[in-house]
């Protein structure tokens, strides 16, 4: 999954509600956000941003994700809807 990035992987968070581990968010140069199952190289959703990703994480639920970027910012997404 993380070739699916045109530039370098800065950060991975794994989905706390899947038991099974198949949900991985990651974070990049590019700007960009993926949430893809990792066994199947599937994306759930892919966003786009202004800045390079320097950090992620997900909520203790699982249900909201959070980046932080590059020039200060953090965004806020709800995990099923892609949006924020």
């Amino acid at each position: 999954y993380i070739a699916k990035h045109t530039k370098a992987v800065r950060c991975v968070a794994f989905d706390p509600k899947d038991k099974d581990g198949d949900l991985v968010a990651s974070g990049g140069l590019d700007g960009v956000i993926k949430l893809v199952n990792r066994h199947t190289g599937t994306t759930v959703w892919s966003l786009e941003t202004e800045t390079e990703i320097k950090s992620i994480a997900f909520s203790r639920d699982g249900a909201m994700l959070a980046a932080g970027g590059q020039d200060g910012s953090v965004r806020v997404w709800t995990v099923t809807a892609g949006s924020r």
